[in-house]
């Protein structure tokens, strides 16, 4: 799934539920279509909160980045905080 958002004047928040101690995540990854054309994921994150998003006693963090070659280096996250995670 794809999503964007672009110069909002209000903030952005990402809330997850906490059901079964489990909230939402924000996952960056590459992938190869059905068409074998590879698909290179980023994320930009400036002045947004991130709350409830992760799960317990794991290694699932609220922003992650798996299988992402490009990724990591190709993004930012910046004046954002995470918390209740």
């Amino acid at each position: 799934m794809r999503g964007e958002v672009v110069l909002l004047t209000r903030n952005v928040k990402i809330v997850g539920d906490d059901t079964d101690s489990w909230g939402g995540q924000v996952l960056v990854t590459d992938i190869v279509d059905d068409n074998d054309i590879e698909r290179n994921g980023e994320i930009h994150l400036d002045h947004v909160e991130i709350y409830n998003c992760s799960q317990r006693n794991t290694f699932k963090a609220a922003i992650r980045f798996e299988f992402a070659k490009k990724a990591a280096a190709q993004s930012n996250v910046k004046n954002s905080v995470v918390s209740g995670s």
